[in-house]
């Protein structure tokens, strides 16, 4: 999707990194009004530029983060209409508590978020992470919560007495190897998510849809299909999807480009 909302991101100077670190030299020569950094280490890299410094790390949960992040860059380029990611934030939180006094299965099942699955070492995603913040949004109950940290390998052990009944894929071996248990070493067929085929790539938009970005409204409706097919149906999502794209980004999306963002590893 960068390729279409910002061509020119190829071809970017990126001199002014190296290595993860700013390189100040050639941040001069680029002559910046103002500098966006994430993270406490690069702000002070840069304390003796002679140039604002916004950081944009928080320790704010996600939505928090999302509403503040985006009324501060409309207040840096004096952009005055309503901020469109608070309103659709909004939205999708009214859908949620409306689905918490119909449904009976409120966080009752039982899910888990792995961020990176090597082959060899599986990490998950707990608390403090915000794909904890994800399933508690969703209405759903993580099984790692007595882990209490937001990063953690488990194994498959670990999995099997946690058993979970539906399980969301952010990077590493696709969903696909998981549901035809083609995982060497891993036995997938022992939980209940692989019975019930409920092991799903998480989709990438503008940005992967299990951080903070500006999908993350999607990314919550998105979820909601999947945990509460009968009340949150697919074909409503991808209708707001549309609308989405449009409103946000002016993109009209075709089928085949929202498979793109909706099946990440489809061939």
């Amino acid at each position: 999707m960068l390729d279409i909302i910002f061509p020119e991101w190829k071809n970017m100077n990126s001199t002014f990194l190296e290595e993860k670190e700013p390189n100040i030299e050639e941040i001069l020569k680029l002559n910046p009004d103002i500098i966006f950094v994430y993270g406490q280490g690069h702000k002070e890299a840069l304390s003796n530029i002679n140039v604002p410094i916004v950081d944009f790390n928080s320790k704010l949960d996600g939505q928090t983060w999302l509403k503040k992040q985006d009324k501060l860059i409309r207040d840096i380029f004096e952009i005055s209409e309503e901020g469109f990611i608070e309103k659709e934030l909004d939205a999708i939180n009214k859908m949620i508590t409306e689905a918490k006094g119909t449904q009976e299965n409120v966080n009752g099942q039982k899910a888990l978020i792995i961020g990176v699955n090597s082959g060899k070492d599986i990490s998950i995603r707990g608390p403090g992470a915000f794909a904890h913040e994800l399933l508690k949004l969703t209405l759903l109950s993580d099984v790692s919560e007595e882990l209490g940290v937001p990063v953690a390998n488990a194994s498959m052990e670990q999995i099997y007495a946690w058993n979970p009944e539906i399980i969301y894929l952010f990077k590493g071996i696709p969903a696909g190897k998981y549901l035809s248990n083609q995982i060497e070493n891993q036995d997938w067929s022992k939980v209940q998510a692989f019975e019930s085929k409920r092991i799903y790539d998480t989709p990438k938009g503008m940005m992967h849809w299990g951080s903070p970005n500006p999908d993350t409204p999607l990314a919550l409706h998105w979820m909601l299909t999947k945990n509460f097919p009968d009340q949150f149906p697919e074909d409503e999502f991808q209708k707001n999807m549309k609308r989405y794209y449009k409103e946000n980004y002016n993109i009209e999306l075709t089928q085949e480009l929202m498979d793109s963002i909706l099946y990440p590893n489809k061939k």
